[in-house]
């Protein structure tokens, strides 16, 4: 490119940065201002005498209490949003832009041209810099040059793109710069992903491709589910999602409206920085068994997986649907109760409650008729009130009551007459049998009649007589022995997850429990590591809500393909499948290496980076292993990122005892553990959606990656190195290499 073009394009970047750091310092001057005065608002809040002695006196501190909370609210408002659009601007500073097209709009007739960022930035109603998300940035994303159009809320607009040019401006000077006539060019996109790793997801708006933009921008699918490979941008392109449904409706939609399943707490904490980079504030993320808690606080939720055969039928979705039969059954059948017992005395059996539900309206649903059971026992709660009001042991009560409410009356200056004496009498008495009966009117209130345990466990008894458990290779006998572990567990608090969101959906199902809430957009990472029994209660709880789902079935580390082949049944809605299948996060090297240990990669297809050949190496024992380690380890330079991704927690504790007297490791495990290190060791389950400058990968013998399961883990572990990838192993090398080329690897020690 011409060098004066240049120059004038750096000319521009300098008078956008100026202009950037000088409302920036408006915004930090106001917020200090602002922050002065929230403190100032918490002060007087404190200060301010709640109460008084007179009705007056309290109506006014009451209003003026409200008055000091709504100033609270608007100051906390506009300090947050003080702070979110000064870290932006922060970074735009830094680089104010990344993109540029010169429109020519054919209704106007005019030529302008469109600068593109993190976010808009105006300056007397003339936009200097377009958000990535406006709509006409879809013409950086999607259309080569030439006659195209973009949607508006008035309908599409017709232009011409007469030029498209990108950039790489770091720290306010452009590095890179060049014209295309493609989406995003690879002279541009090559030198962006030669950059190392981080603790944290970058969010690279500007290299957004065509086919990860039309995830980013679907407005019409209500599921939209993204198949890719790995390193294909799925979870970049799902978050930058987030961040565009945040922007485009931002009048009526909220963080709080959005809620994500990630796969662990790693990955949580890896995307949390993305929305906030943007400018947008962060959403909720829970992993499954989070989000299923709080429903089961009776329980602990045991999240180690059991790999057998009831296993994989109780988390299929055959046995979700067979609730619907049951709880259909139940309102003929009857219902599972505790004793009703009121102040520890049995006022009716379960056999007396099995009796009365028969009475209910059978025209109601279920959930109708425990509600119409519900209201007799409250009633009979009511006439046992008023018949114990009228008791001697009320009356009793109320006498050694008496002097000290006397005495308490006498203090507030008033006389107790024979009139008001029986209303005082009347209201300790119902003050009395309130208490009494409080716990016993919650309890009801709160369904606490129904035995939802022995339910489950009614239900788990009825199975064999609601499908053939032969077809899924379970005898009868194990059914049987598998409940009384079941019966066991639940004794103990304890439930297998698979259990719990059986527990869960047919507790639901009985209470018609719809208290939860009510988000507009789900977001699901990693699909394919949940089970089809998962996903179906979680559409139940949320049926009206837009769902965005993405997987790779060659990262399936548990062995469970069902729910990858049942979307389409989960979700009746019309499901919308995109597929990514260009590898960018990897080398060519190390993309063509790990597609060899797939049964089938014939549609992978790597990016152009090229880098080192993946290296092999064969020692006779760990001992060995850990030495070459060491070694390559003091090798390479500490601003690299390294991971030692091994098959489980197990060997993870193995590697760890052998190295972290002799390097600083920082082993993550479950729950804890922090990425920004420069070495860590962590399990195949906790690094997925995750990348790393370089990553060792031990013992990939035979006796250890034998399975199909196995071949997936290999496949994940070898797909999260970005630059290098090392293999080790004892003995003889795991069969999933054998049709790696010899020109495609080096080996270590030959």
């Amino acid at each position: 490119m011409e060098q004066p073009e240049k120059f004038a394009e750096q000319k521009r970047v300098d008078e956008t940065v100026k202009k950037i750091t000088i409302e920036r310092e408006r915004l930090l001057s106001s917020l200090k201002k602002t922050t002065a005065q929230l403190n100032e608002v918490l002060r007087e809040n404190g200060q301010l005498n709640v109460g008084g002695d007179s009705f007056d006196e309290i109506v006014e501190s009451n209003i003026s209490l409200r008055e000091q909370e709504q100033r609270l609210q608007i100051k906390d408002f506009q300090r947050s949003k003080e702070e979110k659009r000064a870290f932006v601007l922060h970074q735009m500073a830094d680089s104010p832009y990344f993109g540029r097209i010169d429109v020519w709009d054919k209704e106007l007739e005019e030529n302008f041209s469109v600068y593109l960022g993190l976010s808009s930035f105006a300056e007397s109603g003339q936009h200097i810099v377009y958000d990535w998300r406006a709509p006409i940035a879809s013409l950086y994303y999607e259309g080569k040059l030439g006659d195209n159009s973009y949607q508006t809320m008035d309908g599409a607009v017709a232009v011409n793109v007469q030029l498209k040019r990108q950039f790489i401006i770091k720290q306010a000077v452009i590095e890179t710069m060049a014209d295309t006539t493609e989406v995003i060019g690879d002279e541009v996109l090559l030198k962006v992903l030669e950059s190392n790793s981080d603790s944290h997801m970058k969010s690279i708006v500007s290299t957004i491709q065509q086919e990860q933009n039309a995830i980013i921008r679907d407005e019409k699918s209500p599921v939209l589910f993204v198949q890719g490979v790995a390193g294909s941008g799925k979870t970049s392109a799902i978050m930058q999602r987030m961040a565009y449904v945040l922007y485009t409706h931002r009048h009526h939609l909220s963080s709080k409206d959005i809620l994500m399943y990630s796969p662990n707490h790693l990955f949580s904490e890896y995307i949390s920085q993305v929305l906030p980079s943007l400018g947008e504030e962060d959403i909720q993320r829970l992993e499954f068994y989070q989000f299923l808690k709080p429903y089961l606080p009776e329980f602990t939720i045991q999240r180690e997986r059991k790999s057998n055969a009831i296993t994989a039928f109780k988390e299929s979705l055959s046995f979700y649907k067979l609730f619907e039969d049951y709880v259909q059954s139940l309102a003929e059948k009857g219902l599972q109760f505790f004793p009703y017992r009121l102040n520890e005395e049995t006022i009716l059996s379960k056999k007396d409650l099995r009796n009365l539900f028969k009475k209910t309206n059978k025209e109601l649903p279920l959930h109708g008729q425990i509600l119409e059971l519900q209201h007799k026992l409250l009633q009979k709660i009511k006439r046992l009130k008023e018949k114990e009001k009228r008791s001697e042991s009320i009356e009793k009560e109320i006498e050694t009551m008496a002097l000290d409410v006397l005495q308490e009356m006498e203090g507030n200056g008033k006389l107790l007459d024979e009139e008001n004496g029986d209303t005082i009498r009347a209201e300790l008495a119902q003050h009395l049998v309130d208490k009494h009966y409080a716990k016993a009117e919650k309890r009801t209130q709160q369904l606490g009649f129904l035995n939802i345990k022995l339910q489950y466990l009614h239900f788990l008894t009825v199975v064999p007589q609601l499908i053939n458990l032969a077809e899924w290779g379970i005898e009868v006998q194990e059914w049987e022995e598998h409940l009384e572990q079941v019966h066991h567990e639940l004794k103990q608090k304890n439930i297998q997850l698979c259990d719990g969101v059986a527990y869960y959906a047919l507790k639901r199902n009985m209470l018609n429990d719809d208290h939860h809430t009510a988000y507009r957009y789900i977001f699901i990472d990693e699909v394919q590591d949940y089970t089809s029994a998962q996903v179906a209660l979680i559409h139940d709880m949320y049926p009206r809500a837009k769902y965005t789902l993405s997987g790779d079935l060659n990262q399936l580390i548990y062995g469970n393909t069902s729910v990858v082949d049942n979307i389409h049944q989960l979700f009746p809605e019309q499901v919308t499948d995109v597929y990514l299948k260009t590898s960018y996060r990897s080398s060519r090297e190390i993309t063509q290496f790990a597609n060899h240990i797939l049964k089938d990669a014939s549609g992978i297809e790597a990016y152009g980076r090229s880098g080192a050949r993946p290296a092999i190496g064969q020692y006779k024992n760990q001992s060995e292993i850990f030495q070459a380690l060491l070694s390559d380890i003091r090798q390479h330079p500490k601003e690299e990122k390294k991971a030692i991704i091994c098959k489980n927690q197990e060997e993870c504790q193995q590697v760890y005892q052998a190295l972290h007297t002799e390097t600083a490791i920082e082993w993550i495990q479950k729950d804890k553990g922090r990425l920004d290190r420069d070495l860590v060791l962590l399990p195949v389950s906790l690094a997925k959606g995750l990348e790393f400058d370089a990553v060792y990968c031990l013992d990939a013998n035979q006796d250890q990656y034998h399975t199909d399961e196995d071949r997936n883990i290999l496949y994940t572990i070898c797909t999260r190195a970005m630059h290098r990838l090392t293999i080790l192993a004892t003995n003889e090398l795991s069969s999933f290499f054998s049709s790696i080329p010899a020109e495609q690897l080096q080996m270590l020690n030959k």
